[in-house]
């Protein structure tokens, strides 16, 4: 049997940001958008806005990286992500993001929606170890940099967690079995993969990060989806919910891949990557047999 406490009101916007992390993320709009004149074009319209996948190849310390940006969204024309990266604190390895939507304007002359934005936030130069990644303000997700460059074609993509200041989540995280995860397969070469994750039950804390990382070399894909907890914060409602949860992976060459789901499981499955369309179908590795009443 699946008993929770609420222990306030106050508590509800964590349970919320806990239990409302299933869908994928349109923007989120401050309201109070601003003009910024690139040095190339016309003013655009920008407004605050959160990210769903954060991706990258190896970041080498001392070194300038970048992230390639995404967001979905029910209707894109001429949008653009826009980042702002700066070093919080050298020594706790604390790196703060701000992420921005913009446009020109002229949604008028747009013919066709696409479902997500995409940008690229260049990085500066950052030390050795291990980086806690703050999204406007919010603990979201952490980068590992390497001491020296690693040589491979390895790339690692990011659902961030959403945090909320009033509960602030305990690092780091641990791994998070779902009933099940499901992928298609075959999949069309240089599109994402995405895994999603099935539950009866939401879990009590923060879903993410949640981590997915290509080698393209030994043709794996290996998905790690976290879960944060409150640090001293009250537990769940007592409503047992079901849950959805995706991660996604950078675009996969053509191949035959083995996803490794990295949770206490261990549970893996096998995917083709094709040139060709092909009719797909749904794979879903079980996880751990639900708890009976």
């Amino acid at each position: 049997m699946h008993l929770r406490v609420q222990v306030s009101v106050a508590s509800l916007g964590w349970v919320l940001a806990c239990c409302g992390g299933g869908g994928g993320g349109a923007s989120r709009d401050s309201g109070i958008g601003h003009d910024a004149t690139p040095t190339d074009g016309p003013a655009l319209r920008c407004s605050t806005s959160s990210v769903d996948l954060v991706c990258h190849g190896s970041i080498v310390t001392g070194r300038a990286a970048e992230l390639d940006l995404l967001v979905y969204g029910d209707c894109f024309c001429g949008h653009s992500l826009r980042c702002n990266a700066r070093i919080a604190s050298e020594g706790e390895r604390r790196l703060d993001l701000d992420f921005e939507l913009c446009t020109s304007g002229d949604e008028a002359a747009c013919t066709a929606c696409l479902p997500e934005a995409t940008g690229r936030c260049s990085l500066p130069p950052l030390a050795a170890g291990r980086w806690r990644v703050r999204v406007g303000g919010l603990d979201a997700f952490e980068l590992n940099v390497a001491p020296a460059e690693v040589s491979g074609g390895s790339s690692t993509c990011v659902r961030p967690a959403r945090t909320a200041a009033e509960c602030p989540p305990v690092w780091p995280g641990e791994p998070w079995a779902a009933q099940e995860a499901c992928f298609h397969t075959p999949r069309i070469a240089e599109r994402r993969l995405r895994i999603t994750f099935r539950d009866p039950c939401a879990p009590c804390g923060y879903l993410g990060p949640c981590i997915t990382e290509t080698d393209v070399n030994t043709r794996t894909v290996r998905v790690l989806p976290n879960l944060l907890r409150g640090d001293g914060c009250p537990v769940c409602a007592a409503v047992c919910m079901p849950i959805e949860y995706w991660c996604e992976s950078a675009p996969l060459p053509a191949g035959d891949y083995r996803v490794i789901i990295a949770d206490p499981t261990g549970r893996e499955g096998m995917l083709m990557v094709s040139e060709r369309p092909a009719d797909e179908r749904e794979v879903c590795l079980p996880g751990p047999a639900p708890v009976g009443p």
